[in-house]
Order: C-alpha cells, then sequence, then structure tokens
C-alpha cells in the first residue's frame, strides 16, 4: 500500500471515530453510564451464554459457571427450533 507515515496521524482531534454513543468515553470529556437493561431481555443473554460451549467462551475469558438456564432463552429457542422443523 505504501503508505507515508506522517505525525499528523498521531493527532486524533479530528478522528470522529471515536466520537459518538459508543465512542470512547474520555476523549469525548465523559464517562459511560452502565444502563440497566430489561430483566427479560438480560434473562435472555444469560440462557443463550448457558448454552455455548466452554471452548467458545473460554475463547472471550468466560465460563458457563457464571449462567445458568433460563426460561426466556429455552422459549426464544423452542421457538426458533420448531418453526425450523416446520419448514422441513
Amino acid at each position: 500500500m505504501n503508505i507515508q507515515f506522517e505525525a499528523s496521524m498521531l493527532d486524533i482531534k479530528n478522528n470522529d471515530k471515536v466520537q459518538g454513543k459508543y465512542g470512547d468515553p474520555f476523549i469525548n470529556g465523559r464517562h459511560k453510564a452502565n444502563l440497566k437493561i430489561d430483566p427479560y431481555f438480560e434473562e435472555l443473554i444469560r440462557g443463550y451464554m448457558f448454552s455455548l460451549d466452554d471452548t467458545c467462551l473460554e475463547d472471550f475469558g468466560l465460563s458457563r459457571n457464571h449462567y445458568c438456564k433460563t426460561q426466556a432463552f429455552s422459549e426464544f429457542y423452542n421457538h426458533f427450533k420448531t418453526s425450523e422443523n416446520s419448514k422441513k
């Protein structure tokens, strides 16, 4: 590609990729608040994480020990499993 380095590349003041809702909070001069998510969605995520195998979770430094089966995920999974079987 032969891109020449320039010292101005280190100046991030014109880099708008770090701004906005999901941008860097320190560059944007504010701290991000951890927003509380809907309890049903939280239950759905916990159940999904439990459904993944240990190897997948370990790749991200996680463990199934922190998650459990949930009714929300079981209903979600069974809904799509049933609709997939009906297409065959």
